[in-house]
C-alpha cells in the first residue's frame, strides 16, 4: 500500500520564499514612489479642504475666521476664531507631521489671513482685501502641488506629478 505525503518539503518552502523576496525587492522602488505620491496628494487635499472650511466657517458663523500659516519642513495651517491660537484651541489644524517628507512654501502670503463674514473674502490682518495667495507643497522627486486662494475666496488646487 502506497502512502501519499501531505504538505511541502523544506526545499519547496525555501524556493518559494526566495522567489517572493526577489519580487518584493523589485517592487520596492515603485511602492516608495506610490507612497510619496499618496502623501503629497493627501497633503494637497487636506490643505484645500482646510481653506474651504475656514471660508465656510466665516460665512456660517458671521464672524471673522483666522488662518495662520507656518511654512518650511515643520509647517502648519491653523484655522481659529481668534488670532494667534495654537492647534489645541483651533477649529482645524494640519501639520507636516501628518505628511512626512512634504514641505510647504508660501508666495504673496501674510502670516495671517482673515476670512471676512461677508462672502468669506480673504483679507490681511488690517482688513484689506488680498490678491492671489499661493501655497506650494513639495516632495523630493515630484513636481510642486500649488494651491491658490483667489481674491474672491475661491480655492484652486493643481495636483503634483511624481515619477
Amino acid at each position: 500500500m502506497m502512502h501519499t505525503r501531505r504538505g511541502f518539503t523544506l526545499i519547496e518552502m525555501l524556493v518559494t520564499l526566495s522567489v517572493l523576496a526577489i519580487l518584493l525587492a523589485l517592487a520596492m522602488p515603485s511602492l516608495s514612489a506610490w507612497f510619496a505620491r499618496a502623501r503629497l496628494a493627501g497633503a494637497t487635499e487636506s490643505l484645500t479642504d482646510t481653506l474651504r472650511f475656514a471660508r465656510k466657517q466665516a460665512i456660517t458663523r458671521q464672524q471673522p475666521i483666522w488662518l495662520q500659516t507656518r511654512s518650511g519642513d515643520d509647517w502648519s495651517l491653523i484655522v481659529s476664531q481668534n488670532r494667534n491660537e495654537s492647534c489645541a484651541q483651533a477649529l482645524a489644524c494640519i501639520r507636516a507631521a501628518d505628511y512626512r517628507g512634504v514641505s510647504l512654501a508660501t508666495q504673496g502670503l501674510p502670516a495671517q489671513i482673515r476670512f471676512s463674514p461677508l462672502k468669506g473674502l480673504p483679507q490681511n490682518a488690517a482688513g484689506t482685501a488680498l490678491g492671489e495667495a499661493r501655497w506650494m507643497l513639495t516632495q523630493p522627486n515630484c513636481s510642486d502641488s500649488i494651491i491658490k486662494l483667489l481674491p474672491t475666496g475661491f480655492i484652486h488646487a493643481s495636483q503634483a506629478r511624481c515619477p
